[in-house]
């Protein structure tokens, strides 16, 4: 409230709020938001998808969703890419790279 030459007047502030802060990415209890993790295998073995959990300042229930796929039968480079985004469109990633070698 404000006054001016005893005149008293009410003013209304419209605050918006903006989410700009990205969700984070763990790995067994440790942070890998926006990491980059290289592998190298031998064809026909076997790799084991991460367990990822996703926390986010606004309390969503958030997941990562995986690009991607490795062909463990034929050598290549392959990338998975796990993504993580909010309802405010802020993004996180955790990037695995992965070389199959001949047995």
């Amino acid at each position: 409230m404000a006054s001016q030459n005893n005149l008293k007047t009410k003013k209304s502030l419209k605050l918006k709020v903006v989410d700009t802060t990205p969700p984070e990415i763990y790995l067994s209890g440790i942070n890998v938001t926006d990491r980059i993790v290289d592998y190298n295998i031998r064809t026909n073995d076997s790799f084991s998808e991460p367990t990822l959990s996703v926390k986010d300042n606004s309390g969503e229930s958030l997941k990562a969703v995986k690009s991607g796929q490795i062909n463990m039968q034929r050598v290549g480079e392959y990338k998975l890419v796990y993504t993580a985004t909010d309802s405010s469109k802020n993004k996180s990633t955790y990037t695995i790279n992965v070389v199959v070698r001949a047995r």
